[in-house]
């Protein structure tokens, strides 16, 4: 059995959207959407907030389809 696979698109790139869609019609083990953000959630900070903040940034590094492609497939680690 094949593990489905969450395919997320860039918001406002609709023929990559629909190329995709197309592409993977046939395919029930495919989900295509749209990205849901709007931009960053993050705000800064007063200065007591800061003592209480992580050392490093957590987030990973977007993939390298994001930039290029405007897509990326989600696998279980980044779900």
């Amino acid at each position: 059995m094949v593990d489905p696979r969450l395919v997320i698109v860039r918001r406002g790139h609709f023929a990559t959207f629909e190329l995709l869609t197309r592409t993977f019609a046939d395919d029930p083990t495919v989900q295509i959407i749209w990205d849901r953000r709007m931009g960053e959630r993050r705000q800064s900070v007063g200065a007591a907030a800061l003592r209480n903040q992580r050392r490093c940034d957590r987030r990973r590094v977007p993939p390298l389809q994001w930039g290029q492609m405007n897509y990326m497939i989600a696998t279980e680690a980044a779900a």
